[in-house]
């Protein structure tokens, strides 16, 4: 039985009614590894999608899902610096270390200072968009 719940938009705060079925959809966040994906749904008010996922705990997590795609386009090259980080550390023979790990942290830093700009714009573009009315 879909028994029906009311959700807070994240994006602007507009209380949503939502049926969650029992099934899982196939997600495709690496993101949010250990959340399943239940249902994807429109806000009423600010007419962004929303992604509703429950963990194992039956804990539920709204999230916009504009944003996780702008994490999703980051996520694999952040975490191929992250592994070469790792191994440099273990790997306490090569030349010019500090170097080389002082060049993977400023790319790591590079690319989470743009994942943040972009998120900042999204925002921004939202907060124009309902306040003229105006949608792109």
């Amino acid at each position: 039985m879909n028994l029906p719940t009311f959700e807070t938009c994240p994006c602007c705060h507009t209380l949503n009614f939502v049926r969650v079925s029992e099934e899982v959809l196939n997600t495709k966040y690496k993101t949010l590894p250990n959340l399943n994906f239940k249902k994807k749904f429109s806000c009423r008010k600010c007419k962004e999608e929303i992604g509703l996922f429950v963990n194992n705990n039956n804990k539920k997590k709204l999230v916009w899902l504009n944003e996780i795609q702008l994490e999703e386009n980051c996520f694999d090259r952040l975490k191929k610096l992250q592994t070469r980080k790792v191994r440099l550390n273990k790997d306490k023979s090569t030349k010019n270390l500090e170097q080389r790990e002082n060049d993977i942290l400023e790319e790591i830093g590079r690319i989470q200072n743009k994942l943040r700009e972009d998120k900042i714009k999204l925002k921004i573009k939202l907060k124009i968009q309902k306040r003229t009315g105006i949608v792109i």
